[in-house]
């Protein structure tokens, strides 16, 4: 789910140096050094510039590993125990990591070869994939502000030299799908800011939805597409849009966006739509992820862990050598082993329920009812923290109430759009009834920020 970081440390830090080397570079003419340090530690490097700033940047999911790997599963627990390992043996506290660049993604099982997708790429936007590289395994598209990739992930890791042990985590037709930010402005928006934010649910759905917009602008010609029944029209439309040379001699952004349209509906009518089902697969994928983490999640990310709140900095050099052995914590210890954070108060309440005082003082909790914030329908079906009706509670009103989602598909579905199957009508119905929420605070921020100094928006 969460892979590549880099984040800047935003406190004092002291490099540990009794954990691992720290290299610099030298002029070996005038013997000078650069001043830059570098350290690398179970695939993670910590450096620190002259300006005495410091970064931590690696694949936390490798880092969790302890190995050059990301081929497995990488789940919100996972991500909890690797945040711990990064405080507990690093030193780094969570709160005070602020990333500047951010990867993420999911891995998925597909019932044939990735590499029909990958040999097929036609183009993400306005850009054409890069020619396949290493082996043909990996390609990706660069933007302003992010990059789009594209893995067989299984040929990447197959006959490398890795650990039996994490070979057997990888399964044949391993296909990863993934976004790398190098700016931060967009993901900073939905309240990405921090590492620690990165266990908030609501906010780690929202790269989720990020991830399926992107996907939904992947390009690739369906290898499951049968002409025999198509009409004279179709059979050579579609001998162009399978070109993508026809793809990037178009300049009219609205000529391109008619002939996408038009492939789209041959692809919905013509073959089996591996697009969609792919699409399904990373977003159950991502939901299984994310609801592997429970109750555990909600202390992270309300409480600060440290074991037994020691303070690393009095312990004498064997002492640090004992704690800093570089053994991954288990999830009891992540659990049982927090104390209260200085940084994010909590006060506990009980599942899905608000505090109130009982008879004799005692503490009752009341149930509070969870219905979306935009359309106030109930989501109760879904997991706990959802604010807004995703992929389980569409689906259960499609199976269970037609006639309010068919309402809701009024509403929030685009007449261009009407025509898709199941799982897109669903995903494009959740992605603006959250839009309808978000678009809403976004413009008005904007449009104060054009039409008025800061100082009037302030009352005194």
């Amino acid at each position: 789910m969460i892979d590549y970081i880099r984040a800047k440390y935003e406190a004092p830090y002291q490099l540990r140096t009794e954990l691992m080397d720290f290299i610099t570079e030298v002029n070996t003419t005038t013997g000078e050094t650069s001043g830059k340090m570098v350290g690398l530690y179970n695939q993670m490097k910590i450096i620190q510039y002259p300006s005495r700033s410091v970064y931590i940047e690696g694949s936390l999911h490798k880092f969790f590993n302890k190995a050059d790997f990301n081929g497995n599963d990488f789940n919100s627990q996972d991500l909890s125990v690797t945040l711990y390992e990064i405080e507990r043996v690093l030193g780094l506290t969570p709160q005070h990591l602020k990333l500047t660049n951010l990867e993420f993604g999911v891995n998925v099982t597909l019932p044939f070869d990735p590499q029909k997708v990958l040999n097929n790429l036609l183009f993400y936007q306005d850009k054409e994939f890069t020619k396949s590289i290493t082996a043909g395994n990996f390609r990706e598209v660069e933007k302003t502000q992010y990059f789009v990739k594209i893995y067989d992930k299984y040929r990447q890791y197959n006959g490398d030299d890795i650990e039996v042990t994490i070979v057997k985590n990888i399964q044949p037709n391993t296909f990863r799908f993934e976004m790398k930010y190098r700016k931060m402005e967009k993901l900073n928006d939905i309240g990405i800011t921090y590492l620690t934010d990165l266990l908030d649910t609501e906010k780690v759905e929202q790269l989720k939805y990020r991830l399926l917009e992107c996907f939904n602008e992947v390009y690739f010609y369906d290898f499951t597409m049968r002409t025999d029944k198509m009409n004279k029209r179709e059979k050579e439309a579609i001998k162009d849009y399978c070109n993508p040379n026809f793809w990037s001699n178009i300049d009219d952004k609205r000529k391109k966006h008619k002939h996408k349209q038009d492939y789209n509906k041959i692809v919905v009518k013509h073959s089996q739509n591996i697009k969609a089902k792919i699409s399904n697969l990373i977003a159950e994928k991502w939901d299984e992820l994310l609801a592997k983490s429970g109750d555990q999640m909600t202390d992270i990310l309300n409480q600060k862990w440290r074991p037994n709140d020691q303070d690393l900095s009095s312990k004498s050099s064997d002492q640090m050598t004992d704690i800093l052995k570089p053994q991954k914590a288990t999830k009891c210890q992540l659990v049982y082993s927090v104390i209260q954070s200085p940084f994010t108060p909590l006060e506990k309440t009980a599942k899905n329920g608000i505090k109130k005082e009982g008879k004799n003082g005692a503490t009752e909790y009341e149930k509070k009812e969870r219905v979306c914030e935009v359309t106030k329908l109930d989501i109760s079906m879904q997991k706990k923290g959802s604010k807004f009706l995703c992929f389980t509670g569409l689906k259960y009103y499609w199976k269970n109430e037609r006639e309010i989602f068919n309402n809701l598909e009024k509403k929030y579905l685009p007449r261009n759009k009407r025509g898709v199957n199941l799982e897109d009508k669903i995903y494009f119905i959740a992605h603006n009834i959250r839009n309808a929420k978000f678009n809403k605070k976004h413009n008005r921020a904007k449009f104060e920020s054009r039409h008025y100094p800061e100082w009037q928006m302030r009352l005194f």
